[in-house]
């Protein structure tokens, strides 16, 4: 598996902006600043099937990418992203629309992102103190959203990435209770959790820039973004899953190191 891209902890600028609800109407049980709190388990919630929210950064700021994590938008739903210089919507600057795929097979749906810095290759273009996640159709329920993450860098592991080939696992919490004649009674949860291991043949300026991520995370303590494949439409908040991070120094300029990550659960909220 090639061409992992990735977000630091630090890079997502949602979580140091003033979030408020633009249009529609607050559930006032999930209010806006759980869009970027680090727990997508704890939904930000309109009582309303369209609305919007905007982001203040206090300044300009440029964004590479934008996500939307565990929520529970309509497949082909028009959502946009966009960009002004005041917080003002008549006419945005920047109007990038996401595309909401099908849920899968669990109901699950896939976390669509924007790469900002491809669709919008000056940073000029893309460099702006108000941000709005607008919702324009009607969703099929109540709009609830896990977290909204809009970083300032995307970022890669240079001309080595990861190597082909990757270990994914999807986990799906139940109670069994098995009888002695081996008759299974269980009891769904109704989650789903993803977890993936890659490796990378690391030159030693990468293997700076994975001890680099390690230590932004704090370990296993914080969440970031990884896209496992830059081609499809489905981004992960997760974290490490290993409380130490190593390495094993091959010859000159190659390491080979492990990665293990885990997605932050989305719980039972639909």
């Amino acid at each position: 598996m090639a061409n992992l891209v990735y977000t630091r902890t630090s890079d997502n600028q949602a979580r140091a902006a003033t979030i408020t609800v633009n249009t529609g109407t607050e559930d006032t049980a999930y209010p806006s600043a759980n869009l970027a709190d680090h727990q997508p388990e704890k939904p930000a919630r309109l009582s309303t099937t369209t609305g919007s929210w905007v982001f203040d950064m206090g300044s300009a700021t440029r964004l590479d990418f934008a996500a939307i994590i565990h929520h529970n938008l309509t497949p082909g739903l028009e959502v946009r992203l966009q960009g002004n210089a005041s917080n003002v919507w008549t006419s945005p600057t920047l109007n990038q629309a996401f595309t909401i795929p099908a849920v899968y097979a669990d109901f699950f749906p896939p976390n669509p992102w924007l790469n900002l810095k491809t669709l919008v290759p000056i940073a000029a273009n893309r460099t702006f103190q108000f941000w709005r996640l607008v919702i324009v159709g009607s969703n099929a329920l109540p709009i609830s959203i896990g977290e909204v993450v809009l970083a300032s860098t995307l970022r890669d592991l240079g001309i080595r990435n990861i190597s082909w080939g990757s270990e994914r696992m999807w986990r799906r919490p139940a109670v069994l209770h098995e009888t002695d004649l081996l008759v299974r009674h269980t009891y769904d949860f109704g989650t789903t959790v993803r977890a993936v291991t890659v490796e990378t043949q690391a030159t030693d300026v990468t293997l700076r820039e994975i001890e680099t991520w390690y230590r932004d995370a704090q370990g296993i303590a914080k969440p970031f973004m990884i896209v496992p494949l830059s081609s499809e439409n489905d981004a992960w908040m997760v974290s490490f899953v290993e409380p130490q991070q190593q390495y094993q120094r091959e010859y000159l300029n190659v390491n080979t190191a492990t990665m293990i990550f885990q997605e932050l659960s989305r719980g039972l909220y639909p």
